[in-house]
């Protein structure tokens, strides 16, 4: 998966950042070159005290106030030419799950205190923490920005680290799920067996059709129920035009969540669409991890909006069924 350093527009290229008055440039230098001869804990203190005398900036004494509370955060890590950039998508832990948005102050802010270089922060792999990483610098570090999206009105910081092959991250105490029961390979096998011939008709797709689509399966022990969750990927590779519509055609990509009920493994959830450009986008697995402290996971995708733009969405296990709580850009704020 390919970073994309741009927001929803016909040019993207990376440009320079919206401009503002020569007078605000200087002072936001000066503050920054200011800043970045503290260390990393003073750094974040002197950003925060900095809100003295500016009492009718609502937006920034609310962001300070969250910054000094130094929540438990979520990240997503992907690609960014050689190296991987981790972003923030939300607050987590028992005050729950919150998207973070803020103001420009806001996020330099942020940046000092979670994604500059030395900070360490947890990767996750199946639901668990799976070791710390190093990042390598922040968006604004030493004065220079890391990138920019063109017509973004509100650019969420990206940070560069080591953090391998994982796709999520987490600061503070590491996320808990509750134990579930083991999963057997024959008790997998009669699981998947319900799709061909039950599920994927219901969606659209022919029992003899499917066997043209590559199949991912993945065992979830997300502690939504008692017993693992089984996520199934089937992609066709065939590139559908962009000028065909959904209506009458089968989907080049089907997702199915299974888990256990009464009865043995049943959907609880599908997705489908062609992929083009008048259907919704393929998605990608990219994990789970339980961000509410309630022992359960939740499942995240990754997606391509427009057939470009790097987005996130999540689903919730909620009355017995998965559903889609979060869909948003990753970068910008909008």
């Amino acid at each position: 998966m390919s970073f994309s350093a741009s927001l929803p527009s016909s040019t993207p290229a990376r440009v320079a950042a919206p401009t503002a008055s020569f007078a605000r440039r200087t002072l936001l230098a000066a503050w920054l070159a200011a800043l970045s001869a503290l260390s990393g804990c003073d750094r974040v203190k002197a950003a925060i005290r900095s809100s003295e005398g500016t009492g009718g900036d609502a937006v920034w004494q609310r962001d300070s106030t969250l910054l000094e509370a130094k929540p438990a955060m979520l990240f997503r890590v992907v690609d960014f030419e050689k190296s991987r950039a981790v972003v923030p998508i939300a607050t987590i832990g028992a005050a729950g799950f919150r998207r973070v948005t803020m103001g420009g102050r806001g996020w330099r802010a942020f940046d000092l205190a979670y994604l500059t270089s030395g900070h360490k922060l947890s990767g996750i792999r199946s639901g668990r923490v799976a070791g710390e990483f190093s990042m390598i610098r922040g968006m604004w570090e030493s004065g220079t920005q890391l990138d920019s999206l063109t017509g973004c009105p509100m650019l969420i910081p990206a940070g560069l680290s080591d953090a391998g092959s994982v796709a999520l991250a987490v600061s503070g105490p590491s996320p808990k799920l509750l134990n579930v029961a083991p999963l057997s390979a024959g008790d997998l096998q009669t699981a998947l067996s319900r799709i061909p011939t039950l599920i994927a008709p219901s969606s659209g797709i022919g029992t003899s059709v499917l066997s043209r689509y590559k199949r991912e399966v993945y065992v979830l022990s997300t502690g939504a129920t008692p017993r693992p969750s089984i996520l199934v990927i089937y992609n066709d590779p065939e590139q559908v035009s962009d000028t065909l519509s959904p209506m009458g055609e089968r989907p080049r990509q089907f997702i199915v969540l299974l888990d256990n009920g009464i009865y043995g493994y049943r959907p609880t959830y599908t997705y489908t669409t062609l992929g083009n450009i008048k259907s919704p986008p393929r998605m990608r697995f990219v994990d789970y991890v339980d961000v509410d402290a309630d022992g359960k996971a939740e499942v995240f995708f990754g997606y391509l909006r427009n057939k470009e733009y790097e987005s996130t969405a999540m689903l919730r296990y909620e009355n017995e069924k998965w559903t889609e709580v979060l869909n948003q850009l990753l970068r910008c704020q909008i």
